[in-house]
């Protein structure tokens, strides 16, 4: 098997630490907290700054994590200090939902009314924020893809795995150990992510799957037990980052030697840990074809280094975090190629007429046709990158995409391969 990068590890730095090593000095009103960033990294950057927005959770519930906004503002530093924006400055305006979903739709409409965003990157399209980007005619760059929202919405462009990702993860590990049944641990309110995961299994021949629904608990053990008296062949579990860490854990506490199948959509290092530590091995389904020949991963591991040395970020190949890094930096690459003004208009026009759009860590895209899955006409990338946890990282196996969708072939895999994706 072909080996990845070392997952970096972190040494935790509490939240506020971390934001004042990148001096984001934040302004709030009532309602919501916004932080303008990057418009200062380059003296020689002239004329208006070229302003994104992006729509996060830092406070307000105990999973709020700053890791995604950082590398959001460490892309933004990069860019400005490598030209901008054809000689602007790039500016992200961050907008803190304090776990509130009518935040988050102040926030939208703030950004579009007031800070005229060219483009509101990551997060999603839910409580209403689509329509608001939509009316203004901005592009929404690389949404989750969680809410129906987002994947129907004209003005998004979903170009991570996202939910699809869960599917291609049950998909790919049912057809690696040979399964005949399968248990997924959903997660409350995360229906497509859940339904993703059956369809998945059945696409790959299981037909016995029992689906069952946790909200986001410290102490998973209850749904595990059920997993571990279910008798599945294999099973999946669809946490957040905070929780799946403690989750895998808790799994090897019980005793559970059924094959893990999942994605890295939210694997922090933490879980990567405990997977290499568990009763039972492993599979993952990886969003990003991460390894160290790969230009854009060698970009990110650089800007890590220079911009948040020591682990200052946790978590940072989590793939949400990733994936906001990814949804910047590329943001940036194609509003250099504009002639002309890059405004919203401009931006939305450049970005509707790439048949090849390409990121460097996924398949390439063409967004001047609707997504193939039927009623996700704006979910562009079906594929995810058989992996697995190994020694506390991600490893990539193959560099041949997989989409449970298309039905790629997949093989089983050998006692030898079982053996090196299996922890303990």
């Amino acid at each position: 098997m072909a080996r990845s990068l070392a997952s970096l590890r972190v040494a935790g730095a509490a939240a506020t630490a971390v934001a004042l090593a990148f001096g984001l000095a934040a302004c709030s009103d009532n309602s919501t907290e916004t932080t303008a960033t990057g418009n200062a990294a380059n003296s020689n950057l002239t004329g208006d700054p070229v302003n994104v927005g992006f729509i996060d959770t830092l406070s307000g519930t105990a999973f709020a994590d700053p890791s995604q906004t950082l590398v959001v503002k460490m892309a933004v530093d990069e860019v400005n200090a490598t030209g901008g924006i054809n000689g602007r400055p790039l500016n992200v305006v961050v907008c803190d939902t304090k776990g509130s979903a009518s935040n988050g739709l102040a926030c939208a409409r703030d950004m579009v009314e007031n800070d005229k965003v060219v483009a509101l990157l990551g997060g999603n399209s839910s409580g209403g924020i689509a329509q608001v980007g939509q009316n203004a005619g901005v592009v929404n760059w690389g949404p989750m893809g969680d809410d129906p929202s987002d994947v129907a919405n004209p003005e998004s462009f979903i170009i991570d795995t996202s939910a699809v990702g869960a599917g291609n993860a049950t998909y790919l590990g049912a057809k690696r150990f040979g399964a005949k049944s399968g248990a997924v641990i959903g997660m409350q309110g995360a229906d497509a992510f859940n339904q993703q995961a059956v369809d998945g299994f059945k696409k790959a021949g299981v037909d016995n799957v029992q689906l069952i629904v946790a909200p986001p608990v410290a102490d998973y053990t209850p749904y595990l037990q059920k997993v571990k008296d279910s008798g599945a062949d294999v099973w999946t579990i669809l946490p957040t980052s905070a929780t799946i860490g403690p989750a895998i854990s808790q799994a090897t506490q019980l005793g559970i030697t059924q094959p893990l199948v999942a994605f890295d959509n939210a694997m922090s290092n933490e879980a990567l840990e405990a997977l290499s530590q568990a009763t039972f091995p492993n599979s993952l389904a990886l969003e990003k074809a991460v390894s160290d020949d790969v230009p854009v991963w060698q970009e990110y591991e650089g800007q890590l280094t220079k911009y948040a040395p020591g682990g200052k970020i946790d978590n940072p190949t989590d793939g949400s975090v990733t994936g906001n890094w990814i949804n910047t930096w590329s943001f940036a690459q194609e509003a250099r190629k504009i002639s002309g003004a890059v405004t919203a208009a401009s931006f939305r026009d450049h970005v509707n007429a790439l048949t090849a759009f390409d990121s460097g860590v996924q398949p390439v895209m063409d967004f001047t046709k609707p997504g193939p899955v039927p009623g996700m006409p704006r979910h562009f990338n079906l594929w995810s990158y058989p992996g697995h946890a190994q020694d506390g990282k991600t490893v990539l196996d193959d560099k041949t995409p997989v989409s449970w969708y298309e039905g790629t072939p997949v093989s089983t895999w050998t006692p030898e391969q079982i053996k090196e994706a299996s922890g303990g």
